[in-house]
């Protein structure tokens, strides 16, 4: 099995890495025709990175995560190919909840300043950066926002079916004991998403900029 030793020394930083690198290859060997992706969020060490370049398995790209050193949003078309690139996952509030956290602090008038910063460097993301945020992640800004992820240059892009949907409802909280984690449910069977003209047309919507990126088929 893996033991780990901490990443306090350059041997033991290299031991983790070469028992880390033969434990890949063995879930590669394994994999078949399934692709592996490597979920290296949190704090990742630095040997990580070239490991699975190294390997040819794809980590993640998180928006909100990779930025520049003024705090604005890496240009997702400046992503490395080997990568997938998610607007949220589930241990993350989905955009439209977090977008309602920024006004809702600017509202509450407790980090407003910061939220309002934030406001705009999602806005510049999405490629609005002349348009003043609108309240709610809906419409112009969701579209725009999910065609940016799309056509990241990062070779798999995935959406959670709230993002695809701009829904604020969360799967998960970390840290946390709750009822509510893991138990959601969308509040519509298939049938009722595809008779609901808002929620068909932002389908119709997300199909025709996977398209145009690309992707869709």
């Amino acid at each position: 099995g893996f033991k780990p030793f901490p990443d306090d020394t350059p041997e033991h930083k290299a031991f983790n890495q070469a028992q880390g690198e033969e434990i890949l290859r063995v879930v590669l060997a394994g994999s078949g025709e399934t692709t592996v992706v490597a979920e290296d969020l949190g704090v990742v060490p630095d040997y990580v990175p070239p490991t699975l370049l190294k390997l040819g398995i794809p980590g993640f790209r998180i928006p909100m995560f990779f930025r520049e050193p003024d705090g604005a949003y890496a240009d997702p078309k400046r992503y490395p190919r080997l990568s997938l690139v998610q607007p949220a996952t589930h241990d993350h509030p989905p955009l439209a909840a977090a977008w309602d956290g920024l006004w809702q602090a600017i509202n509450a008038g407790t980090e407003a300043d910061a939220s309002r910063r934030e406001l705009r460097q999602i806005m510049a993301f999405a490629g609005l950066r002349d348009i003043e945020p609108p309240r709610e992640f809906a419409g112009q800004l969701h579209e725009a926002y999910s065609r940016a992820v799309l056509q990241s240059a990062s070779w798999l892009a995935v959406f959670q079916i709230t993002d695809l949907f701009a829904m604020t409802a969360r799967f998960n909280t970390p840290g946390t004991v709750a009822q509510t984690n893991w138990t959601y449910r969308l509040p519509h069977t298939v049938r009722e998403l595809e008779e609901d003209p808002v929620r068909r047309q932002q389908a119709e919507t997300f199909s025709r900029l996977a398209r145009e990126s690309g992707r869709g088929c």
